[in-house]
């Protein structure tokens, strides 16, 4: 098993991927997992959907992508006993725990959050289909929904469904946050804004080395 890490900024100002990182190579290096960095797209789409191409680039039988905002804290432990080798695995978007967001009306079927994604090699054929979506798709959230559509289409059969403190999206506090401070890893995406989210991974770059 490998990790794919796609050092790549949807923008062209990330300041705080440095420190993302830092933080990531520790954890994986503490638990002896080996990481392929990406940092070169040749493919001209968004960074996002560069996840569904990781088999071009890593000679695996299984790859973990996993988003550069998605962090660790401090002592958690390793990921690799919570996997399941032959299946696809995602945890619950947090939008159905904490009610901040409801799920999208032109996407009822979306409930995997894709920013920490388990891949088996035997289902490169689907996400190189998946991955033509990039071509066409209008849609927000860039590779979800169609990940989230094909996987549907058989009542998510292929999914391995991780435990949501795997992948806890961080929420604004007036939102039900209750199980923010429990998860093993937090999720620096969605609600919150580019600046609001260089500061909380500044403070959790610090959090984690203390």
């Amino acid at each position: 098993m490998k990790v794919f890490l796609i050092n790549i900024p949807a923008k062209k100002v990330e300041e705080w991927y440095p420190l993302s990182h830092e933080i990531l190579m520790d954890y994986f290096k503490s638990h002896n997992i080996e990481v392929f960095t990406l940092d070169k797209n040749e493919f001209g789409v968004d960074p996002s959907w560069l996840k569904l191409k990781c088999f071009d680039y890593v000679d695996d039988d299984f790859v973990l992508c996993w988003d550069m905002d998605l962090l660790p804290r401090k002592g958690c432990p390793s990921i690799v006993p919570s996997l399941d080798l032959g299946k696809i695995n995602l945890a619950v978007d947090s939008i159905f725990y904490t009610k901040v967001i409801e799920p999208p009306p032109f996407a009822p079927y979306h409930r995997y959050n894709c920013g920490l994604m388990g891949l088996p090699r035997s289902y490169r054929p689907m996400l190189d289909k998946v991955f033509q979506e990039s071509k066409t798709s209008k849609l927000p959230s860039y590779e979800q929904y169609p990940m989230n559509l094909e996987l549907s289409k058989n009542g998510f059969e292929d999914v391995h469904e991780l435990d949501k403190t795997w992948n806890c999206i961080f929420h604004l506090p007036n939102a039900a946050t209750h199980f923010n401070s429990t998860s093993d890893v937090i999720h620096y995406t969605g609600v919150i804004g580019a600046t609001s989210r260089k500061k909380l991974i500044q403070l959790h770059h610090r959090l984690y080395f203390l």
